[in-house]
């Protein structure tokens, strides 16, 4: 269960899907949709003709590989979903005062010359940089 479950809320599922559904909705673009069967035989040839309403891209929306791949889809997005929301929702409940700035991935410390008091004034009045509430030292 646990190798189903990781495999369905995958992200890499839902882009490859994603690029599958892409890649099909093309073909039921640029194929002609709920023709005759002749219409396809006679205007793409006996071949490519057989191979179209095989594949049933004649009616490619209603295929059952299309609607198969679309409930597919709708269950990677519901795994991927409750997969995330426990962290989401942390997240979301967590007062961002709190957050330290040591634990940000895109932190640099910079040291300044100067007179303080000027450097600050610019940040905060130009720049509208905003004053932290709590001292995070």
């Amino acid at each position: 269960m646990g190798k189903i479950w990781n495999f369905l809320s995958s992200a890499k599922l839902a882009i490859t899907l994603f690029l599958i559904l892409a890649f099909i909705s093309i073909f039921g673009t640029i194929v002609p949709q709920g023709e005759s069967s002749q219409f396809y035989l006679m205007k793409y040839g006996s071949s490519l003709g057989k191979i179209i309403l095989f594949l049933k891209l004649d009616d490619a929306y209603h295929s059952w590989w299309y609607i198969g791949t679309l409930f597919l889809f709708l269950a990677n997005l519901i795994a991927c979903s409750i997969k995330r929301f426990p962290i989401s929702w942390k997240l979301y409940k967590k007062d961002p005062t709190e957050i330290n700035p040591e634990n940000l991935p895109y932190t640099q410390e910079i040291i300044l010359k100067g007179n303080f008091s000027e450097i600050e004034n610019i940040l905060f009045e130009k720049l509208k940089f905003k004053k932290a509430e709590k001292d995070f030292n």
